[in-house]
């Protein structure tokens, strides 16, 4: 959910300019309405306090049917990945999620003088990563959480989530990761998990993950990647398979990574999973 505050941190995904909103609020929070370019008068709706900011002529390929599935199966991700992922990966939710936020430096960002700094998670889905961020978050300082998805099944359950444990200073909306509407060099801390596989050009994805990062920001990226498939039994080749069978050529993606980058690394954080992990240099 948004502010009209939080407007002033968008900007419009035609030409780049501020955004106003014509509606009515629910406790300081859009709620119904339209959310309008100031300079080119494109709109975008706000329904029950979700705005969907994306075009749905670029939701193309492989976009289309994986929100089709998110929505269809939103209810059941997370117990599918809390029970499931032990039996599959071999590892708990939990040790394959710490993990992955080692690779994010986000003690850090908490040791840093700065007392307010900005995360984006792209692809948020049902929020299951804010419990690894939130409580760790130090008193003084100060975290806007940002989270983009394109499926409003998997942001409902967000929102619930989101409710159910009282987290405050949540930003979300529904948007396509392939055109994050903000302005460049905005976040100090950018990461996404488990959907890049399934994304219809993940090069220009990352390239926008780049792009609105801070200079030296750490961009952490997670998906599947059979590790060692020599020495995987026919159960774990069978079972990836049957993960992945939307995408052809299931691996880390550093050919999507420019050559200014800095540290890239990949490691497997599961027997399914890789942690690919970069920093944006000036």
């Amino acid at each position: 959910m948004l502010t009209k505050k939080d407007l002033n941190f968008i900007t419009c995904l035609h030409c780049e300019n501020p955004l106003s909103f014509y509606g009515t609020e629910k406790k300081a929070f859009l709620y119904q309405g339209v959310v309008v370019c100031k300079n080119c008068d494109k709109h975008w709706p706000v329904k029950n306090g979700l705005l969907y900011y994306y075009n749905e002529n670029k939701v193309q390929g492989t976009d289309r049917m994986m929100r089709v599935l998110y929505n269809t199966f939103a209810k059941l991700h997370d117990p599918a990945v809390k029970y499931l992922l032990p039996l599959m990966h071999y590892r708990t939710e939990t040790a394959f999620r710490k993990d992955f936020f080692k690779e994010l430096k986000l003690e850090d960002l908490f040791k840093s003088k700065k007392k307010k700094f900005r995360i984006l998670e792209v692809s948020i889905g049902a929020g299951a990563n804010l419990d690894y961020i939130l409580p760790h978050v130090p008193k003084a300082k100060e975290l806007e959480y940002w989270g983009i998805d394109l499926s409003t099944g998997m942001v409902a359950t967000c929102e619930k989530n989101i409710k159910k444990k009282g987290y405050k200073n949540i930003k979300y909306f529904l948007a396509d990761a392939h055109f994050l509407p903000f302005k460049d060099n905005c976040f100090d801390r950018v990461f996404h998990i488990g959907a890049i596989g399934g994304f219809n050009d993940p090069k220009k994805s990352i390239k926008e993950m780049i792009r609105v990062a801070k200079t030296g920001t750490p961009i952490v990226i997670s998906d599947e990647a059979l590790h060692d498939p020599k020495n995987r039994n026919l159960y774990e080749k069978a079972m990836f398979k049957f993960l992945t069978f939307y995408d052809r050529n299931p691996h880390a993606p550093t050919e999507c990574v420019p050559e200014n980058c800095a540290h890239l690394k990949v490691k497997p954080i599961s027997n399914f999973y890789y942690c690919m992990s970069f920093k944006k240099s000036a």
